[in-house]
């Protein structure tokens, strides 16, 4: 009787963790499996129905828009970084170090097509990425708490609302899965380097240069926010190490230091102007547009930030900061906004520390 007491007082002292924890979850998965079914019905909707009319009787699409959706999402062509060489060009080839989390979303989505029908997959899909979400944000609450020493279910919930307001880029869709992948990494390593726990923090972060070359940022958490620490420099040595591993074949060829391959000019790879503006480019209208979203996303930390004493911590996560968003603006095209999402960790770590030192 005592031990059920214990275990009810436990759950209830971790409330606060579990009621915004599930809130998370069901707001992210229904706005994803709404927005993105919303999109996938139009777009591949039109197509079959298009193909349907053509063959008239001959040969008749039977799938449904979900299950052509991810077929799609499962096949080898649409992935760059399964690509030979031969077939890529321009900034797509920089994707070739992205082999690994492509090839595990590749067998994830046969894995559910193969065992679930073509809507309860694309659910399941959909709340996959819900739950990463949602395990993105239990980190960064936990990380809340450790700096901010606050632990009261109305602290938990203006911390979910400041989360959801950071999940602005996402705009309830999934435009690429890399940006997932990140923000999860980003959010535990910031945890265990907080706390000081360097192999956990090691075995995220090698997650996180798995999911694309960014990730090597994430070596900075730890060695600067530990520097002089006990092993600071190891993530320095191990994560590019590891990275230049996985890609050795890549790094054999010439083509990969040719700097404009890890940059982001106007590419001739894209068919489409609308999508090619990029920090190299001026398209007037578009171009103000993509710059003021991006203000926009930051200007509440900026407002913090006057109002804040800046300490040791603070100062280091706005140099993470720094360096995250000049390889976003260099790496990354203007108009794609959803990479921004990966800041969101960061930018929820700075107003933590300054609502602390307010």
């Amino acid at each position: 009787m005592a031990y059920k007491c214990n275990l009810i007082e436990k759950l209830l002292e971790y409330r606060r963790i579990l009621i915004t924890f599930s809130l998370i979850l069901l707001l992210s998965f229904t706005y994803i499996f709404h927005g993105l079914g919303e999109k996938v019905e139009s777009e591949y909707g039109f197509r079959i129905e298009l193909h349907n009319l053509i063959k008239k009787d001959d040969k008749i699409s039977e799938k449904t828009a979900q299950e052509k959706w991810l077929l799609e999402r499962s096949s080898p062509k649409n992935l760059p970084s399964l690509q030979n060489k031969d077939e890529i060009q321009g900034l797509a080839l920089r994707h070739k170090t992205r082999w690994v989390i492509n090839y595990f979303e590749l067998k994830k989505t046969k894995f559910l097509l193969s065992n679930f029908s073509p809507r309860i997959s694309f659910a399941l899909y959909c709340f996959l990425f819900s739950f990463l979400i949602s395990a993105s944000y239990l980190f960064c609450l936990l990380s809340f708490e450790h700096i901010t020493k606050k632990k009261d279910i109305k602290y938990s919930f203006l911390f979910s609302s400041a989360f959801i307001f950071y999940l602005y880029p996402l705009f309830f869709d999934i435009h690429e899965y890399y940006s997932f992948y990140e923000l999860f990494a980003v959010s535990t390593c910031i945890f265990f380097a907080l706390k000081k726990k360097i192999w956990f923090f090691l075995l995220f972060a090698i997650l996180g240069i798995l999911n694309r070359e960014t990730g090597l940022l994430l070596a900075t958490f730890y060695t600067f926010i530990n520097f002089k620490k006990k092993l600071y420099l190891l993530p320095i040595f191990v994560l590019p190490f590891i990275f230049i591993f996985i890609n050795i074949d890549f790094f054999k060829q010439l083509s990969s230091y040719d700097i404009g391959i890890w940059l982001a000019p106007f590419d001739s790879y894209f068919s489409f102007v609308s999508i090619n503006q990029s920090i190299f480019n001026y398209f007037g209208l578009q171009y103000f547009y993509s710059l003021s979203r991006i203000f926009l996303y930051l200007l509440p930390m900026i407002v913090l930030l006057f109002y804040t004493k800046f300490t040791k911590n603070l100062k280091i996560f706005l140099l993470i900061l720094s360096l995250y968003s000049c390889s976003l603006f260099l790496g990354t095209l203007l108009t794609n906004f959803f990479p921004f999402i990966i800041l969101l960790p960061i930018l929820l770590a700075i107003n933590s520390y300054s609502f602390c030192n307010n």
